[in-house]
């Protein structure tokens, strides 16, 4: 009897708003719709036949796309904050990691964008709401440091910096200077698109980690299969981007290559791990997967 007086009391409220908000997905009828659209206009007047039209009711007709993505995506974050403000652990946590994969993909787009000289107001504008965060301002300056310096004056605070740390950590123990003052050469060798994948995969294991450890039951259960398909799609999206990659043509500098970004918690792994670090075609890519 007392289980029963006490079931859910710390979700249950939270578990409501997120069934309230399950009924307002997209539904079969919605998307006919959204396809019937033959210019931007119809297809706003489509979406605010939706929950989407409170959000919408101010932006002007035809909206443009850019604008339109990012109401929508805006949308989406302001019901996650508020679920999280609503929820206690584990939820509270889980929705937190689950952000910092956009938080690192905002922090990598703002160092970058910086380190190009793009305005930084104008790569605010286009981070995905999803993963703002309040110390998103200080990443500015980056605009006049080295990487070891940003890292040692900015980096290490944001929510994301446990990521950079452990990044950091992996590229110096490979190399021969150790000292944290080099990192601004080593560096160099790395693109943004590099850097991204292997901070989402230092992030991905701690997500996996995470789930294992503080979840249960079908929670558990769902989340591991989840994070397990997530694993493979980028193992096998790192490895379709690099076959046009020319500086990977030598067959023992690609497996070492793609060894560094290739995701260990997938189904792909370890079973099919040698046939896609040397697969240099989309055929062999197949075969490796299939």
């Amino acid at each position: 009897m007392s289980e029963m007086l006490f079931f859910n009391v710390d979700e249950g409220y939270t578990e409501a708003v997120i069934r309230g908000l399950r009924k307002s997905f997209l539904d079969e009828d919605d998307y006919n719709a959204l396809r019937s659209a033959t210019n931007l206009a119809d297809f706003k007047t489509a979406l605010e036949a939706t929950d989407y039209e409170e959000v919408l009711q101010q932006e002007p007709n035809p909206i443009p796309v850019p604008r339109l993505q990012t109401v929508l995506k805006q949308k989406l974050a302001d019901d996650m904050q508020y679920i999280q403000a609503q929820s206690s652990s584990p939820l509270y946590d889980f929705i937190d990691l689950m952000r910092h994969g956009y938080m690192i993909e905002n922090t990598v787009y703002i160092i970058e964008g910086i380190k190009s000289k793009v305005d930084f107001d104008t790569l605010l504008k286009r981070t995905d709401p999803l993963g703002e965060f309040p110390g998103m301002r200080t990443i500015k300056a980056a605009e006049s440091e080295n990487y070891a310096s940003v890292y040692q004056t900015v980096l290490i605070d944001l929510p994301v910096g446990k990521y950079f740390h452990m990044f950091l950590e992996g590229i110096l123990a490979g190399a021969a200077n150790k000292d944290i003052n080099a990192i601004d050469s080593i560096m160099k060798d790395y693109t943004q698109e590099k850097i991204k994948n292997l901070l989402k995969k230092i992030w991905l294991t701690e997500m996996y980690k995470f789930c294992i450890n503080e979840l249960d039951g079908p929670s558990r259960e769902m989340m591991e299969e989840l994070l397990h398909f997530e694993s493979d799609c980028m193992t096998m999206q790192i490895i379709y981007n690099s076959l046009g990659n020319k500086e990977l043509v030598e067959a023992k500098g690609r497996e070492a290559e793609r060894k560094q970004y290739i995701h260990l918690l997938g189904k792909l792994y370890p079973g099919r791990d040698k046939e896609l670090t040397m697969a240099d075609s989309l055929e062999k890519l197949k075969s490796a997967v299939a």
